[in-house]
């Protein structure tokens, strides 16, 4: 991004790949951009007519080589009872909005993706670099700060522990 002040505030899109048995989310350590050294989820910019779905998959793709049309499987997607609290097509749970500095007025939609651990664990890999020095799997209370403001919010919302419960 240029060193020029943005306009408008931008749309991100969160990606919470949930391990259903584990209770643990995949996040990486930023580096190179704004939050640098700080934990977040994988996600980035919505594009020009992309859905935040879309986003999200494509997000992790590009970040993790994590294929969402692998690894996701509807059933255990279905499988939670009050999934419907979560959002309407059960994916979208959670928005924020982040003034990060002068140049990065952000609003973030968190989309959420359960998965199974044998899908998912050990086959994330660090696709970008120059953007991330790693992913790793925690539980949301075992990450520490320093936290991208998306993620820290999302973590105080308290949203996430509500999650959990329901599985």
């Amino acid at each position: 991004m240029s060193s020029q002040k943005q306009s408008y505030p931008r749309v991100g899109v969160g990606v919470v790949l949930f391990c259903v048995q584990t209770g643990e989310i995949l996040v990486g350590k930023r580096k190179g951009s704004h939050g640098s050294g700080q934990w977040a989820l994988p996600g980035g910019a919505l594009e020009w007519k992309e859905t935040s779905s879309s986003c999200a998959k494509r997000e992790l793709r590009e970040e993790t080589g994590i294929d969402l049309n692998e690894v996701w499987h509807e059933e255990v997607h279905d499988s939670l009872d009050d999934a419907s609290e979560i959002g309407d097509d059960k994916c979208s749970f959670h928005t924020c909005e982040s003034i990060i500095d002068d140049n990065n007025h952000w609003i973030t939609l968190f989309r959420v993706f359960f998965v199974n651990e044998k899908d998912v664990k050990g086959k994330e890999k660090t696709m970008e670099p120059n953007k991330c020095e790693g992913w790793i799997w925690r539980r949301p209370e075992d990450i520490q700060e320093p936290m991208f403001t998306p993620l820290r919010k999302l973590l105080r919302s308290g949203k996430l522990l509500k999650l959990f419960s329901m599985i």
